[in-house]
């Protein structure tokens, strides 16, 4: 995403820690960390409600669910580059830890 790189690109100039709150991937692109909804786990959701409705339910029948886990991916080298201790609490709560 153009509009994302610029901001990142910005942030990293001026030694800003950047965080996202919609991708994980971010980290790849220049945030310290990323906390977004596990889109993978919304994959496992929809396959269960393909199988039910397979199975014969309708879809009013069918409770809704949304995407219930978050994903916190960190990225130590990019909050190295802006000064940014990550704590240590932060570090065993996450689900990826890249270098």
């Amino acid at each position: 995403n153009l509009a994302f790189a610029q901001i990142s690109q910005a942030c990293a100039q001026s030694k800003i820690p950047l965080v996202s709150f919609v991708m994980t991937n971010a980290v790849s692109q220049g945030a310290a960390l990323a906390l977004a909804l596990d889109y993978e786990d919304g994959g496992r959701e929809q396959a269960w409600l393909v199988k039910e409705i397979i199975n014969g339910k309708t879809p009013a029948e069918l409770p809704f669910r949304s995407i219930r886990r978050a994903r916190l991916v960190i990225n130590q080298s990019n909050s190295r580059a802006c000064g940014f201790k990550i704590p240590l609490e932060l570090l065993k709560e996450a689900d990826l830890i890249m270098d």
